[in-house]
């Protein structure tokens, strides 16, 4: 992080962004700052080590409940081959609490980053093909992942998204 970066950032109410991605104060609509930043960075590395997203739900309400909730599951399938170090470091990022979860200096401090001799925590994507074990649907799964596969026409949320930004100016 820059040494320049301003340590106090305003705070904010707005609910856009990527529905998959938000932490749940933005969804409880409570003020928020860039501990939400730090949750982005857990499902991004959630997604990353597993090739699914942690929350996932078709219908937007209960999608937002799992969220909230942090209804949070490490199937064996796609977590066999991701070490503990990696898991750990995610649950530490999905905290409910915004004060409960890693800031970016601890992050930065955690074992499983600073450890370089550890196993690879990276798996190769299984598929139900190869293990004969369905996997839980998932919005990158549900389209064969990327491997130059075809892109969906449209985000299954993509409405939520227009619904948000259409009354605000969105990042996003």
């Amino acid at each position: 992080m820059s040494k320049d970066y301003p340590r106090r950032l305003p705070r904010s109410h707005s609910i856009c962004g990527s529905d998959f991605y938000l932490a749940p104060e933005v969804i409880k609509q409570e003020e928020y700052g860039r501990e939400i930043d730090m949750w982005a960075l857990g499902v991004i590395t959630f997604v990353v080590l597993s090739g699914a997203l942690p929350f996932y739900h078709q219908v937007l309400h209960k999608l937002y409940r799992q969220i909230v909730e942090r209804d949070l599951s490490f199937p064996d399938q796609a977590w066999k081959n991701v070490s503990k170090g990696a898991m750990d470091f995610i649950l530490r990022l999905l905290q409910v609490r915004p004060g409960d979860r890693l800031t970016a200096d601890q992050a930065l401090s955690h074992p499983w980053l600073r450890n370089g001799t550890s196993a690879p925590s990276f798996n190769s994507f299984t598929t139900e093909a190869h293990s004969g074990e369905a996997m839980a649907p998932n919005y990158y799964s549900a389209y064969g992942g990327y491997g130059g596969m075809p892109r969906p026409m449209s985000h299954p949320l993509e409405h939520a998204h227009k619904a948000c930004c259409q009354s605000r100016v969105c990042p996003t």
